[in-house]
């Protein structure tokens, strides 16, 4: 199924799901026009954790579950145009939005409070380099994952925080400040934060921006998929665990980029190690590029586009439109029968004489609608 089109009948042949959508930023205070501190303030007050609630009551109102990443995306994409158009480039993935990180403008107690930090966890941990780096050490990662880092950070933060005189909530702030840039990622991995913090555990999926961070870009969203080869570049290099003899991290960029592990079988000779360096290409892939597909919407289009005015006449719009045409491409050009065409787009069948799904009244339909539009196009030229 072309993913323009499900997208189109989506939203041109379901009014209810914009509908929702409106309603739903309304319900939970959220506006395009919110300005940085704004944003914040939301967010701390648990605005996302109700938006993912109510996107999942709505979506299960509608009947569309299957979209539910989407519809996220809907919520915080600003995609309606002046007269009822809609831009659906602008319909995009997370960041859900980008705000300027109140951290950004603190002043130099802030500043001092985490440099005094690091340099105690440097002298602790014995690392060779103090942790402002572009890339995280090998050993700090090891430590943070595995040695019960990220909980001592979260420690650490809560504890300067309330040393400056600051409420709890601006510790998460303290820990992306104190992490090396290539690490902030990792600001919300502490079970500490998890269940001190959870209407902000999702820290990665917002783009708070700093010198030390820029946000990701938003890339194109579809009711399947998210495009995050859309434009994104891959980093110029990764660090996942300690770096173990004979094995390499690497990334390719071609026509498609891969992430994977190169290694020598005359050094690196435990399976554990290779296993253990898989895992952790995973984990980053999933932290970083993870594509967040959903799973195919089967019958929903024809659920969507089966919606009929009083009087049971279909309701032909420009998206409909679109798919007669294609239909009839398909069965005049490449000889598909209704049947096909109705397994293609995910119609329903009905049965013949004999009690077999080889019937599809609603491919025939458009195949009709489609050319009754190449016959107006034919004699209006």
């Amino acid at each position: 199924m072309a993913e323009t089109i499900l997208e189109r009948v989506l939203h041109y042949k379901c009014p209810e799901w914009g509908d929702s959508v409106r309603a739903a930023r309304s319900a939970v205070g959220f506006r395009f026009d919110l300005a940085d501190e704004q944003l914040w303030q939301w967010l701390v007050s648990g605005g996302h954790v109700s938006v993912k609630e109510l996107a999942g009551r709505e979506v299960q109102r509608l009947g569309t579950e299957e979209f539910y990443e989407y519809y996220l995306c809907c919520f915080y994409s600003d995609y309606e145009l002046p007269g009822g158009t809609i831009d659906f480039e602008a319909i995009q993935g997370p960041p859900w939005f980008i705000f300027r990180c109140p951290a950004a403008i603190s002043g130099s107690e802030w500043q001092e409070s985490i440099e005094s930090a690091r340099a105690e966890l440097y002298r602790k941990l014995g690392l060779k380099h103090l942790l402002g780096g572009d890339t995280p050490s090998g050993e700090f990662l090891s430590w943070f994952f595995y040695g019960g880092g990220s909980d001592e950070v979260a420690k650490l933060a809560l504890k300067r925080v309330n040393e400056l005189g600051m409420v709890e909530v601006n510790s998460v702030l303290w820990v992306c400040c104190f992490l090396p840039p290539g690490a902030k990622w990792m600001t919300s991995k502490s079970t500490l934060f998890t269940e001190r913090f959870p209407q902000i555990m999702e820290w990665e999926q917002f783009g708070a921006t700093c010198v030390d961070h820029q946000a990701r870009r938003r890339v194109r969203a579809y009711p399947t998929h998210i495009d995050w080869t859309e434009g994104v570049s891959p980093p110029d290099g990764f660090v996942i665990l300690p770096p173990k003899p004979g094995i390499h991290y690497k990334i390719e960029s071609g026509q498609r980029m891969s992430l994977g592990i190169a290694w020598d079988p005359l050094v690196a000779t435990s399976e554990t190690d290779l296993c253990d360096a898989v895992r952790a290409v995973q984990r980053y892939y999933k932290y970083r590029y993870h594509k967040h597909n959903v799973e195919q919407a089967s019958g929903t289009l024809a659920n969507i586009s089966m919606e009929k005015r009083k009087g049971g006449r279909p309701r032909w719009g420009a998206a409909e439109d679109a798919l007669a045409q294609e239909c009839v491409i398909l069965k005049n050009v490449e000889g598909l029968t209704y049947k096909e065409i109705g397994e293609k787009f995910g119609l329903a069948l009905q049965e013949d004489s004999y009690g077999n799904l080889s019937q599809c009244s609603k491919a025939r339909r458009l195949v009709r609608r489609g050319r009754e539009l190449i016959a107006t196009e034919h004699n209006t030229s």
